[in-house]
């Protein structure tokens, strides 16, 4: 953390974060569902969670984005994390969520029916190493937290996966 950062958070009454804050930090997430998977995105890669905006397609798009949206004066691609495991579209809701991931000089919006925000978990390594065959490259691991089982998802392959074209 900056110093200038730590003065910031001093002034309005805070605890500078420590070393044993940042590993804590570091292990939050942001659940986002599709149907009845559950998705946990580092918190930190998480730039907002929208209601979902009206959809544009784009022709020739992938399967999997579902087109793009205006968010906060930004052209954003929309991604169906179903489409682009299962091949089934994440069911549409009155009250569904565009989660908005940055990473890369990247942006994407994730569709989903419900979000959580602020899971903690344990964390581990970045890949298991008997992960199962149909697993995505971009699912770093699985874990469980409370009652769900949650698909961790490594944010830079997914965009690298989702919008530059590499297989998935």
């Amino acid at each position: 953390m900056s110093d200038q950062l730590a003065r910031l958070i001093g002034a309005a009454g805070g605890k500078p974060e420590t070393a044993t804050t940042a590993a804590a930090t570091a292990a939050l997430h942001v659940g986002l569902r599709t149907g009845t998977r559950w998705f946990a995105l580092p918190a930190g890669a998480v730039a907002e969670v929208v209601m979902l905006p009206d959809i544009t397609r784009v022709p020739a798009a992938p399967t999997h984005v579902l087109g793009v949206a205006m968010i906060r004066a930004r052209l954003v691609p929309i991604v169906d994390l179903d489409l682009l495991i299962a091949g089934r579209r994440t069911p549409q809701v009155e009250r569904g969520r565009a989660l908005v991931v940055r990473g890369d000089d990247l942006e994407v919006g994730l569709i989903g029916t419900e979000t959580r925000g602020l899971i903690a978990l344990a964390g581990g390594a970045d890949r298991d190493g008997d992960a199962p065959a149909e697993r995505p490259p971009w699912v770093a691991r699985e874990e469980r937290a409370g009652a769900e089982l949650y698909a961790v998802i490594d944010v830079g392959e997914l965009l690298r996966v989702t919008l530059r074209g590499g297989g998935g």
